[in-house]
């Protein structure tokens, strides 16, 4: 089974992640979307096969101090350029990316 989730930090109703319609709390901060039918499932128990998980809260920049904000994009910065020129139709295990990008976890 293939699992596919995703944080939208930008919080923009159905604007750069198209299937934000539904924002999260820190109470239920998860909801899954289904391909199928295109609709927001409330429940994690309701997974189907192709369902996405996605959090969304739409306070959450405001969760983080701006020094640790800073500190985040000062560490993520230098990686940017490559991270952007890499090629999206190339096969992931034959990027040919460093292995700080290539093993990094974005959470």
């Amino acid at each position: 089974m293939k699992f596919l989730g995703f944080t939208d930090i930008s919080a923009d109703f159905e604007g750069s992640i198209e299937i934000t319609r539904q924002f999260n709390n820190i109470e239920n901060p998860f909801n899954l979307y289904s391909l199928k039918t295109k609709k927001i499932k409330e429940k994690i128990a309701d997974y189907e096969e192709g369902d996405i998980l996605y959090h969304c809260v739409d306070h959450l920049p405001a969760e983080m101090p701006l020094e640790a904000s800073m500190h985040f994009g000062d560490k993520l910065l230098p990686f940017l350029e490559e991270i952007v020129k890499s090629d999206t139709k190339t096969p992931f295990k034959n990027l040919e990316i460093s292995d700080v990008v290539k093993n990094a976890i974005i959470c």
